[in-house]
Order: structure tokens, then sequence, then C-alpha cells
């Protein structure tokens, strides 16, 4: 998990794609390139899955990253697609930064929800 802007600092200077294909090379299963409001990338070997973000109003992006990567992990760990995972992962990226605080304060289940069905997107959580 990372983002466009940290790739060239762990390839020696590679950026973006020329990055990504040689984290993959090097072993690395999945690179998932974190773009904020943008949404997200996931590489493997066999695939990419992109989600565009979700248009809502940030109030705080504390902690999105963190809330990001929980989603991620939960979906990817649960053997979903990846481009569920990555929907997922960004839903919980949208309800977090429309929330003050970090801790306690992410996203509920029923604020990851909401976000899905503001946008009419299908999936079983």
């Amino acid at each position: 998990l990372l983002t466009s802007e940290e790739i060239p600092d762990i390839t020696g200077g590679l950026d973006n794609q020329a990055g990504i294909d040689y984290l993959l090379d090097q072993g690395i299963e999945i690179v998932c390139v974190k773009r904020g409001a943008n949404g997200c990338q996931i590489h493997s070997p066999k695939c990419i899955a992109e989600h565009p973000g979700f248009n809502v109003t940030a109030r705080d992006t504390t902690a999105a990253g963190d809330s990001f990567a929980a989603a991620f992990l939960f979906g990817y760990l649960n053997n979903w697609d990846l481009s569920q995972v990555a929907l997922i992962a960004n839903a919980m990226g949208a309800a977090k930064v429309r929330k003050i605080g970090s801790g306690r304060q992410v996203p509920t289940l029923a604020e990851v929800r909401a976000v899905l069905a503001q946008f009419n997107c299908a999936i079983t959580v």
C-alpha cells in the first residue's frame, strides 16, 4: 500500500508503472497505489483493478490511510476479487474523511454501507 509519490523512493527512482512493474518483478504479489480522492489501483501479476474515489466532503483526513488499509486487508484476507477490495477500501476511506478524529472515530460498518448505498455500489459486507 503506497502512494504514487512513494514509488520512486522505494524503487530507486522509478515512477508509476515502471516502479510498479519493478515491485511485481521482485516477487511482491500485490501493489496497491492509493490516490486519495481519486481512488486506488491494485496491481497483481495477473490483473489491474481500479476504482475511482467517492466524491464526499472531507472534514478530516486523519486516519484515512489506516482506515483504507484495514478495509483493504479485510477484503484481501477474505479472498475477495481485487475490484471488490478496491471498492470497499475506497468506501472506508470516504466514510472516514467525512468524520473528525481517529481511533474510536473510524467509520462503523453502517457508515461504510451508507457510502456504498449513496453511490449505488453493490457489495455484500
